[in-house]
């Protein structure tokens, strides 16, 4: 998580966007890594929130 650390949030987001949209369609949906990237993803949205607010 790079981009999150050095504080390039909507970069970090975008590439996690991206990274859930190939596992889902390689994995599948309910695959514990495409859930692991879901949730990676949630963690960049919610950082960025928090900067934000």
């Amino acid at each position: 998580m790079g981009y999150e650390s050095a504080g390039r949030l909507v970069q970090a987001i975008t590439l996690h966007e991206q990274n859930l949209t190939d596992r889902r369609r390689v994995l599948g949906d309910d695959h514990p890594t495409t859930l692991t990237y879901r949730n990676n993803l949630e963690a960049a949205r919610r950082a960025k929130d928090a900067h934000l607010g």
